[in-house]
């Protein structure tokens, strides 16, 4: 493996509440391709494709990934010339005991 991909989040709050804040309220993170060392490994156009995925040490992919709402635009690249790129996000369906996990 030459790069591999570093998800931070940005300005997460501590606690999230989905509904309060309206529609266009989101979480962000930045995405960034990084070499074995973590510098930025720049030039290359990656295309992301994401997958919610539970929190419970198990990281086991959640059954229905229609909750998952990537906000503009369409299609997200890592950025060549910056080696990353923001995406924000919102979780449409959240629960303790969401789906039995």
């Amino acid at each position: 493996v030459s790069a591999r991909l570093k998800v931070e989040a940005i300005n997460w709050e501590p606690i999230w509440y989905k509904d309060e804040g309206g529609r266009e309220k989101c979480m962000e993170v930045n995405v960034t391709l990084v070499d074995k060392n973590g510098d930025p490994v720049r030039g290359r156009r990656i295309p992301l494709k994401f997958t919610l995925l539970y929190d419970n040490g198990q990281l086991l992919r959640v059954m229905k990934q229609d909750i998952l709402k990537i906000l503009a635009p369409a299609r997200h690249y890592i950025n060549p010339e910056t080696s990353s790129a923001a995406v924000s996000f919102r979780i449409e369906d959240v629960s303790k005991n969401h789906q039995g996990m």
